[in-house]
């Protein structure tokens, strides 16, 4: 199959590969949760208030 790998960023080895033969529905799924996730994180950090926080709180993924 054929694989392209994703530009590294923050480390010397590729970590993240795109299938070339996917297709495009599957490609806009997959970008769209990794997006969705992204800014649900940055929403919670962004509500959090370090009065109420619990130190279990930053260590769950």
């Amino acid at each position: 199959m054929g694989y392209i790998p994703l530009t590294p960023t923050c480390t010397n080895r590729h970590i993240l590969f795109i299938n070339t033969h996917a297709s495009i529905v599957d490609l806009h799924a997959y970008g769209s949760e990794r997006m969705r996730a992204g800014k649900d994180m940055i929403d919670s950090l962004s509500c959090m208030s370090l009065r109420k926080i619990d130190d279990e709180d930053l260590t769950h993924s």
